[in-house]
Formats: C-alpha cells, sequence, structure tokens
C-alpha cells in the first residue's frame, strides 16, 4: 500500500500550520527609557537594520530595528525590538498638528528621562550620606572635639539643603497631582482644555525647577565632600601622626 499521499498531506497541512502562525513582539524605542511603542504579531521576525512602520496615533510612522532581545521568561512577550525613529519627512512638509504631537511625545520621553535619571542621583546622594555617618562613626573616637564638629556641620548643611530640597519637591508634585485630580469632576471638553494649559504652566515650572536645582546642587555637594575630606584627612594624620585641621 502506497503512504506517500497522506505523507505529502501531512507535510502540506504542516506548511499551512506554519504559514498562518504568527510571532507575537513588543515594540519599544531604542532610546532610554525605553517607552512602549506597540504590540503587534508578525508573520516574521525583523532583523536590525529593518523598516518598520508603527501606527502612532493612528498615522504610519516609519522606525528602522537597532535591537532584538530575547527573554524567554517573560510572560507577555518573549521578543522585545527597539526601533529607532526614521525621519522620512521634514518640518517643512509636515503639518503643524503632527508636529505638536511629535513634539508632545519627545517632550514626555524627555521627563521620563529626567524622572528615572533624578532618581538614580537621589539613590547615590543617600548611599554616600550613609557612608560619609558611617566612616564618621567609625572614627569619631580618634577625632579631636573641632574636627568633629566640623564635620558634623559641613555634612548637616548638606543634608539639610538636600532634605529641604526634597521637601519642596515632594509639595510641587503633591500640587500638581491635586490640580490634575480637580479635573477629573470636569465635563470633557473642558477637562482637556484645562489640562493643556496646565501643561503649559507645569512646563513653565519645571524649567525653572531645573534652574534652581543647579543652584542648590553646588553648596550641597561642596558642603558634603569637604566634610568627607576632611574626615578622611584626619583619620589619615591620626595614624601617622600628623597635626589634625581644623
Amino acid at each position: 500500500m502506497n503512504d506517500k499521499p497522506a505523507e505529502n498531506e501531512k507535510v502540506e497541512n504542516e506548511h499551512v500550520l506554519n504559514k498562518d502562525h504568527k510571532i507575537q513582539i513588543l515594540l519599544v524605542d531604542a532610546d532610554q527609557p525605553f517607552p512602549e511603542l506597540a504590540l503587534y504579531m508578525l508573520d516574521a521576525l525583523p532583523r536590525p537594520g529593518d523598516i518598520i512602520n508603527i501606527a502612532i496615533n493612528g498615522k504610519l510612522v516609519g522606525y528602522t530595528v537597532a535591537f532584538v532581545n530575547f527573554n524567554p521568561f517573560n510572560e507577555r512577550s518573549q521578543i522585545t525590538i527597539g526601533c529607532s525613529y526614521t525621519a522620512h519627512t521634514t518640518a517643512a512638509t509636515i503639518g503643524p498638528i503632527e508636529l505638536k504631537e511629535r513634539m508632545d511625545q519627545a517632550v514626555k520621553s524627555q521627563i521620563q528621562i529626567y524622572e528615572k535619571a533624578q532618581a538614580y542621583s537621589n539613590a547615590m546622594m543617600l548611599a554616600g550620606y550613609a557612608g560619609i555617618f558611617a566612616l564618621w562613626t567609625f572614627a569619631k573616637g580618634a577625632l579631636t572635639t573641632r574636627t568633629t564638629n566640623a564635620v558634623i556641620v559641613l555634612v548637616g548643611v548638606s543634608l539639610l539643603l538636600y532634605v529641604s530640597w526634597e521637601i519642596y519637591g515632594m509639595i510641587h508634585r503633591a500640587t500638581a497631582g491635586a490640580k490634575f485630580l480637580a479635573l477629573l469632576d470636569k465635563a470633557p471638553n473642558e477637562f482637556f482644555q484645562i489640562l493643556e494649559q496646565q501643561d503649559v504652566e507645569n512646563r513653565r515650572l519645571a524649567g525653572r525647577y531645573i534652574l534652581a536645582w543647579r543652584i542648590i546642587i553646588v553648596p550641597t555637594i561642596l558642603t558634603a565632600y569637604l566634610g568627607a575630606l576632611m574626615l578622611i584627612y584626619n583619620a589619615v594624620a591620626n595614624i601617622f601622626g600628623f597635626t589634625q585641621w581644623p
């Protein structure tokens, strides 16, 4: 008995199943903090350098595949593709509405990057303060009273400036959150109108916030460094018999 027709039919059916099989792929922006762009079911896996069109706000936008990551333990999507925006058109050839949408996306991306950088800076600052006070605890027995007080004053001023700034930032964020929650009771048209006005105001305040941080960060870091250097110098001076300062 000839089994070749059945065997051929099996191969053909497998070909149809493979043809219908799709791959779930998560598309993210290739730049940090890697915001999500889309979640698609594709017939094939794009490679780095390929051009891929992504629907952004109902419009197809061209992106270039920058990297492909595989994570078999990600339940949502085992394949993540990083995409870089490809400028197929210039500002002179696109409408003002599309330009505004792209600008808003760029602003949101930069805000996310700034927030992540600020969180990392806060963690490093707290670790630095903890390290200085730990060193001071171990070395205070070998330091003179004047040296001990000088280190406490310098590091204390730095910590006070830093904590005061964080309290101000907490109040600023809480105020912005309260303003947004107040919009939830508004009608849709009024909601978006006021929200747009708040966005303009928030961007203006964010500029002042960053400028003020640049000013406050100088004495904060300077006094902490002076206190740490004084602590280290006097510990070394105690070991080798030098005169402690001050």
